[in-house]
């Protein structure tokens, strides 16, 4: 399978879904060669994941209170164990995106949250979305919080590396929205493929995950979707591709305390009556 990467103004590049990592991304184990750019999309790498204390905190070897370059980071993520044979399971890591970060700067020479705001942000009107940026002056930018023993606190603090991923605003996602929808950024064929649940080991796995997105069956049609957390702040966003509904829900609390998911999907009955029950959907 070939995904396109489309730049504008430019020829554009072309990636094959089985490409092995290691040929766009110096410096990775020869460990890594059987894992693709597929199962990196679709987390069925096998790499293990640099959450948790142990990694995260002070002096460990992501410590999220140390700035890194990117290099560093994907050396680090070298690094990690693997857990399972590339292709044998189903597992969200986010250590899988940190690598396709890397793939996109070798490609164009560019950072990638540079080409997000020049090739999807700049292009779909999304003025208020950018990377994270703490010194940056962003209108209605809300804080984040986390409860510890019933009381709010402000949002754990952490240098810039890890701040590095797009920050998108509540007032850009009806563009956002669209665009999925539309040949505005991504070719029908892509999108297709995208929502395509990617197969573990020749057979679709129970969560139905895709290049990127979950996808649930539904009597109105497909739904996909993807909930993210970060510190002090947790969403998600549906797409209901039979009735041309989305919604995307934003809180700023810490994920064990908010249930956007369950928001949205009841302000998605309100729109619709077909979405009302939700429990028809499956993952199977």
């Amino acid at each position: 399978m070939t995904l396109g990467v489309y730049r504008h103004g430019h020829a554009g590049y072309r990636l094959r879904l089985d490409d092995s990592i290691r040929s766009h991304v110096a410096g990775l184990p020869e460990t890594w060669q059987a894992i693709t750019i597929g199962q990196l999309l679709s987390h069925t790498s096998g790499i293990a994941d640099y959450d948790g204390d142990e990694l995260t905190g002070r002096d460990g070897p992501f410590d999220v209170r140390r700035d890194f370059t990117e290099a560093e980071l994907v050396q680090k993520v070298s690094q990690l164990p693997v857990e399972a044979s590339p292709g044998e399971t189903w597992s969200c890591r986010n250590a899988n995106y940190l690598p396709l970060g890397a793939v996109i700067r070798s490609i164009t020479g560019k950072f990638h949250g540079d080409i997000l705001a020049e090739e999807i942000f700049g292009r779909l009107g999304m003025t208020a979305s950018r990377v994270i940026s703490d010194q940056e002056i962003v209108p209605h930018r809300a804080a984040g919080y986390e409860r510890r023993g019933g009381t709010l606190y402000n949002q754990a603090w952490v240098l810039p590396t890890f701040n590095s991923t797009a920050d998108l605003a509540g007032r850009d996602l009806k563009h956002w929205g669209r665009a999925l929808c539309s040949v505005s950024v991504l070719a029908p064929a892509t999108l297709a493929q995208m929502w395509t649940p990617y197969p573990v080991d020749g057979v679709v796995p129970e969560e139905r995950y895709g290049l990127g997105w979950f996808v649930r069956i539904h009597p109105s049609g497909p739904i996909v979707e993807h909930d993210g957390a970060c510190r002090g702040f947790t969403s998600h966003f549906a797409g209901y591709l039979g009735t041309g509904v989305s919604v995307a829900v934003f809180t700023n609390l810490h994920p064990y305390h908010s249930r956007p998911d369950q928001i949205g999907q009841g302000g998605a009955g309100l729109v619709d009556a077909r979405l009302a029950d939700l429990d028809q959907a499956s993952t199977f």
